[in-house]
């Protein structure tokens, strides 16, 4: 989510920011199908990695710990947008919804109680896109720490590793350790290796330009994700499940770790396409903190009016719109109170 990238007038790499767009309006068009779709059986397979490896791009390391920064960037946004999301779904649930103010209270009630402890359990909570931000904040911290104190990469790795492999394998049916979800441990542990593929790779991913042998990678990576999607099924790292290729978790991780990693190749080679920049796709990709946040109730007043599982162009239009929204209100939060979004002075 880090925003400060190289480019001529804008100080930005337009590649990222498209690849940024690209993978958010695939998040957005996702949320608007059923969990049982083949639309997010496949998006599913590869758009939170690819944001963790986006996110691991710009993390930035100089010896310390940022605790209190990277709280304030992230943290407090994120409380924020539980906050605003049980604010702005009480007044939907009586302006369009048409619920009596005793019901909404209720309901509001519910998501208070909701988010506490979707949070100290490391589940499901109202505004439960705001687990991706939880788990990037983790991220952040446990790579400051792993940078800190250990200097060799190939001890990091194997600490990362064996962590990701080890919450692969508690998640089993019947597994007694399934409290380590707590704070969203085990998601961060699910989410850590692709955080530091973007760390290692960052300063390649920056340089990278546009090679015609690069196409090559595109039908390689998009049957390749195609095959091992259809082998593994849906996989969601916010709720720790790694496939269904084997019956032990801990066998179905390198498929979920490969996977990911070939949709993720697809989307960089896909945003490498010449393409003319746009300054407004510059300014979305810059939003897309409040666009995580604020999405879902845009998101359920879609669902609400038109319905689930709607035609690819109606969804897609949705999609837009939901996004165009969400990027209007950051404009207003980042004017009125920058803090709440992240946005402090140096």
């Amino acid at each position: 989510m880090d925003d400060k990238i190289d480019n001529q007038k804008t100080n930005r790499i337009f590649y990222l920011d498209f690849l940024k767009v690209l993978g958010t309006f695939l998040v957005v068009y996702a949320h608007l199908y059923s969990g049982d779709s083949n639309t997010r059986l496949y998006i599913y397979a590869f758009h939170m990695p690819l944001f963790f490896v986006i996110s691991g791009i710009f993390h930035k390391f100089d010896g310390t710990v940022h605790w209190k920064k990277h709280f304030r960037t992230l943290y407090i946004p994120t409380i924020f947008f539980c906050l605003l999301y049980i604010v702005l779904t009480f007044v939907v649930n009586i302006l369009i919804n048409g619920k009596t103010l005793s019901d909404a209270l209720l309901i509001a009630q519910h998501h208070i109680t909701g988010t506490v402890s979707g949070y100290i359990l490391g589940g499901s909570m109202p505004n439960i896109i705001c687990w991706f931000l939880f788990v990037l904040f983790n991220c952040k911290i446990v790579t400051d720490l792993l940078l800190k104190y250990l200097h060799k990469k190939h001890i990091i790795w194997t600490i990362v590793i064996g962590l990701a492999l080890l919450t692969a394998g508690m998640y089993q049916s019947s597994s007694p350790w399934k409290f380590i979800k707590c704070l969203y441990l085990a998601q961060t542990f699910m989410a850590l290796p692709f955080y530091l593929i973007g760390y290692e790779l960052r300063n390649f991913l920056k340089r990278l330009e546009f090679r015609p042998l690069y196409l090559i990678l595109i039908p390689i990576c998009l049957f390749g994700t195609i095959g091992l999607t259809m082998l593994n099924g849906v996989v969601y790292i916010n709720i720790v499940k790694f496939g269904h290729a084997f019956s032990n978790n801990l066998f179905n991780a390198p498929i979920f770790y490969l996977n990911a990693l070939m949709g993720t190749t697809l989307m960089f080679v896909i945003s490498l396409l010449p393409i003319k920049p746009y300054h407004f796709i510059s300014e979305i990709a810059a939003s897309l903190i409040t666009v995580v946040g604020v999405q879902k109730v845009f998101n359920n007043i879609f669902l609400s009016q038109i319905g689930i599982d709607q035609p690819m162009w109606i969804s897609a239009i949705g999609t837009v719109v939901i996004i165009v929204i969400c990027y209007i209100t950051h404009k207003i939060l980042e004017k009125y109170c920058p803090k709440l979004i992240g946005k402090w002075k140096s």
